[in-house]
């Protein structure tokens, strides 16, 4: 497999090429890896608007010591031109693409890399268009040898490499499988119009009710994942003295947690036979569970109302536009903060803590995707199972221990505590 990469990529003009590179999240990943990206990496942008991308780039190269910026070639290109997307993807070695819906804009980026065996990431939400993609073109990626990583964004690398390294904590230090997960989440930041726009396409298309399937992106023939329904009421957890209330992404990162979970029996690594994970917000001290339950009331409001096409455009008139999104220094004040809390068959209990600063749907999700992107561009051959283990994976599954260690190396919190 080595070989037949290296002949099938040794003629491709670019390492990388980031596709919306104009919108508001494409922008901040144009922008990252200008001032991360090493000069060795051979990367261009992309995008449906010549003029837009062009505008993009001048503003980037204008920033201190990113005049070279200009040298970064713009290949545009149309979501839904087939023929324009093939001869784009037939480029690069790798695609990170940021332009959402990816229900509307993506299904031809996706379907081209897995037809080429070209690797492709992003940053969707949106687990029922993924669960449609792996069922037209799964084994066509596995045939041609794609790596193909979505939800690398804040929705789930948290999440996902957080009960990955977790479950090598739980091995490391008791010889136990992990068996139950539980995720708490606070976290302060806002929404950018995509996200916005990402979440009303999918009330419209019906994806919402099909995302309430915890199952929905498991392999056929799963036996190794106890699926739990998710939970919109308002509980109290003791190991962390907090109150929960629903997460309004956990039913996209319990999904692609599942996920990971039955890959990892199918790999040879499973984290234990019936694993079970949830995932919640936690809020408040002990003495204070009002914070839990206003959010929980607030949620099952916002699903109901989202069902009225009359609130839906009232969210697309007031809320952000697709170019607009949180300010610089909103999105530098945010952060996020995860604690999983794991259990062992026989009790045995260990915290894992995944945390940073940084709003976590907009500047912890350029983190997260650039990196993902960079260690699938410059370290292929490191990742999990390597060249040979390809199709649709997860950020556990398709980037592992490689995608911590570059987490570590900026400035993101990932530790185990042993409570046992």
């Amino acid at each position: 497999m080595k070989d037949i990469m290296e002949n099938k990529n040794k003629n491709k003009k670019y390492d990388l090429i980031l596709y919306g590179a104009s919108g508001f999240t494409g922008r901040q990943m144009f922008e990252y890896l200008a001032f991360n990206a090493s000069s060795s990496l051979r990367w261009a942008i992309s995008g449906r608007n010549e003029a837009k991308l062009e505008e993009t780039r001048r503003t980037i190269s204008s920033l201190p010591g990113q005049a070279k910026v200009m040298d970064i070639a713009i290949l545009p290109a149309d979501s839904n031109d087939k023929v324009a997307i093939d001869q784009l993807v037939s480029s690069t070695k790798v695609v990170l693409t940021s332009a959402g819906p990816y229900s509307i804009f993506g299904k031809q980026l996706l379907a081209s890399c897995a037809e080429q065996g070209v690797d492709y990431l992003d940053i969707t939400g949106e687990t029922a268009f993924i669960s449609d993609m792996i069922d037209s073109h799964g084994t066509i990626a596995e045939q041609s040898g794609a790596k193909i990583i979505p939800f690398c964004g804040f929705d789930s690398v948290p999440s996902d490499l957080g009960v990955y390294a977790l479950s090598k904590s739980m091995k490391e230090k008791f010889n136990e499988p992990l068996q139950s997960a539980k995720g708490i989440f606070s976290v302060q930041g806002g929404f950018n119009g995509g996200t916005l726009l990402s979440m009303i396409a999918m009330l419209e298309s019906g994806d919402w009710k099909r995302m309430s399937e915890p199952g929905l992106l498991l392999p056929k023939g799963n036996n190794s994942v106890l699926l739990v329904p998710d939970s919109f009421e308002v509980s109290f957890e003791p190991t962390l003295q907090r109150w929960l209330a629903p997460f309004v992404m956990a039913m996209i990162n319990t999904r692609v947690v599942n996920r990971s979970a039955a890959l990892m029996e199918k790999f040879g690594n499973p984290y234990s036979q019936n694993f079970s994970y949830t995932e919640h917000h936690g809020l408040g001290n002990a003495w204070n569970p009002i914070p839990a339950f206003l959010l929980a009331n607030g949620f099952k409001t916002f699903q109901q109302l989202g069902q009225w096409s009359g609130f839906r455009e009232l969210l697309k008139k007031f809320g952000p536009k697709p170019n607009e999104g949180p300010s610089e220094e909103s999105r530098r004040n945010g952060y996020y903060h995860l604690d999983i809390v794991g259990k062992s068959p026989s009790g045995k209990e260990i915290i894992l803590t995944f945390a940073g600063k940084g709003d976590p749907g907009n500047q912890a999700t350029v983190l997260f995707a650039c990196e993902s992107a960079l260690a699938v561009a410059l370290e292929r051959g490191n990742l999990p199972g390597g060249h040979r283990r390809v199709g649709f994976l997860t950020p556990s599954t398709g980037l592992g221990d490689v995608l911590l260690e570059r987490l570590k190396q900026k400035n993101v919190e990932i530790r185990s505590t042993d409570l046992s």
